[in-house]
């Protein structure tokens, strides 16, 4: 009896919170939006070195945000379009001696000045950076990243005692940057998000999360 009684405590106080503008659902279209945002900034230090260092700066890597994994995999280029381009500065710059060991093995020469070091350890972290913006952002900011901010979104967990490190673990770990890059995943998260009275993606069941309007 104590039971029922707590249960319909529950269910009215979550229906007053919903009425005061608390605990509403993210509407679909502004999570779209702030997904498209993410993906934006996610890729923006990748584009930013193909720009710079690659012959042809296009990649697959935006088409394939939802999938991060698949979309890490077509950035895979970028440190040795880095490499290449840093060696090169050498050549440049020292035309004699780049000469020289043409005519001997056609061997050119390593830069490993600071700077090209610095390229490439970046080139990897732009890599990184692309497949674990959303689990850092999330972790860091409470559950908001730049697109959910804007759109005045949320993760919330849907027990408020659970650590929130456990729930980005399952949520962004295991639900987006692993299940979601297997291509149908993300495709059932669109119907889930538009046809179920939560608007929850996979990973949000998976991670025991809900996003949520501020």
């Amino acid at each position: 009896m104590n039971n029922t009684n707590l249960d319909e405590s529950q269910i009215i106080a979550d229906e007053l919170a919903y009425l005061s503008g608390e605990n509403v659902p993210a509407n679909p279209i502004k999570r779209a939006v702030a997904f498209l945002m993410d993906m934006i900034v996610a890729y923006i230090p990748a584009l930013a070195f193909l720009i710079f260092f690659a012959s042809t700066p296009v990649t697959n890597a935006p088409a394939f945000y939802a999938s991060p994994i698949i979309g890490s995999l077509s950035l895979l280029q970028i440190p040795g379009e880095v490499d290449t381009y840093m060696n090169n500065l050498v050549d440049a710059s020292d035309s004699t001696t780049t000469a020289q060991l043409k005519e001997k093995q056609d061997t050119t020469v390593r830069n490993v000045s600071f700077l090209a070091t610095s390229c490439r350890i970046l080139s990897i972290f732009v890599i990184l950076f692309y497949l674990g913006y959303g689990a850092c952002c999330t972790y860091l900011f409470d559950g908001i990243t730049v697109g959910k901010y804007f759109m005045h979104l949320k993760v919330v967990p849907e027990d408020e005692n659970r650590k929130f490190g456990i729930t980005i673990l399952l949520r962004e770990g295991v639900g987006k940057i692993l299940l979601n890059s297997i291509p149908i995943i993300p495709v059932i998260s669109i119907f889930t998000i538009l046809f179920t009275p939560s608007h929850k993606a996979i990973h949000d069941y998976i991670g025991k999360t809900r996003v949520l309007e501020q």
